[in-house]
């Protein structure tokens, strides 16, 4: 799944999401691909089937996102205490964050919301 990119990225960028050659590719803006994955969240929540994609989908995540932490961990350039559970914590935060990005939720201070996530994330890097 889609999620919105860094906060230093341009929100006008888009991804191709055409593999076929021979005709124009598709594209869809970073914000269309946010409010798909907030519709397809929402059916999840009433589709057994669905919700089994969402879980693979998402602990496959965080197994990645786990193995990147201890990766850092492991070359000192990261200080994370228990892998999982930071991985668990940005993972969570970052489909909360994607969900008030597209209900229009901004931040008291009225900032884009993807900050946040990198300020977590610096927390592990010293930065």
């Amino acid at each position: 799944m889609s999620k919105v990119p860094p906060y230093g990225e341009a929100a006008e960028k888009k991804i191709n999401v055409s593999q076929l050659d021979g005709i124009e590719k598709m594209f869809i803006p970073y914000e269309d691909q946010a409010r798909l994955f907030l519709q397809f969240f929402s059916k999840a929540v009433l589709d057994r089937n669905l919700q089994e994609v969402v879980s693979k989908s998402y602990m496959a995540d965080l197994h990645g996102i786990a193995k990147i932490f201890d990766y850092g961990n492991m070359k000192g350039q990261m200080s994370v205490e228990d892998s999982r559970s930071a991985a668990y914590g940005l993972l969570a935060m970052v489909v909360g964050l994607s969900f008030f990005r597209v209900a229009n939720i901004p931040p008291a201070n009225g900032e884009d919301n993807r900050f946040i996530c990198e300020d977590y994330v610096r927390r592990f890097t010293g930065g």
